[in-house]
C-alpha cells in the first residue's frame, strides 16, 4: 500500500492533499482525508459545523479536504472499495507499510473527536513498536 500513496502523492493536482501527504511523512503523523462533493449537504455541513469544532485534533494530523469531483482518480484510490459521501478516512505508517481506517457518512463533532484520537493513539502505538 505505501507505494500507491507515494505515487499518488507525485501525480495529483490536489495541492492540499500532496501537502497534508508530506506533513504525514516527515512528521510521522496520521493522514486525514475528507472525501466530498459541492452537491453533498452531509458533506458541506461537516466542513461548516463539524471541523471547526475538532481544529484542535485536526492540528495534530495531517488533513486535506479532497473534492471527488475534482479530483476523481484520486478519490476512488483513497476510498478503495467505495461507499458512499462523505468519507473520513485516516492512513498511518507502521513495520508493514500504511494502515487505513475509513468512516462513511456524516459524522458528528463527538464521533470525529473519538475516530481522531483512536487514529492518533495508533500511530503512536505503531511509533513506539
Amino acid at each position: 500500500m505505501a507505494h500507491w500513496l507515494i505515487v499518488l502523492a507525485l501525480t495529483t493536482s490536489c495541492v492540499d492533499y500532496q501537502d497534508a501527504y508530506a506533513q504525514a511523512v516527515s512528521q510521522n503523523v496520521p493522514l486525514v482525508v475528507l472525501l466530498g462533493a459541492d452537491w453533498c449537504v452531509p458533506c458541506q455541513k461537516m466542513k461548516k459545523y463539524e471541523l471547526p469544532q475538532v481544529q484542535e485534533l485536526l492540528d495534530r494530523v495531517a488533513f486535506a479536504y479532497i473534492d471527488v469531483d475534482k479530483h476523481a482518480k484520486l478519490a476512488r484510490e483513497l476510498a478503495g472499495e467505495g461507499g458512499g459521501l462523505p468519507q473520513t478516512i485516516a492512513f498511518w505508517k507502521n513495520e508493514k507499510g500504511w494502515v487505513r481506517s475509513r468512516l462513511v457518512g456524516y459524522q458528528n463533532a463527538a464521533q470525529l473527536t473519538t475516530a481522531i484520537t483512536s487514529w492518533i493513539a495508533e500511530s503512536q502505538k505503531e511509533r513506539e513498536n
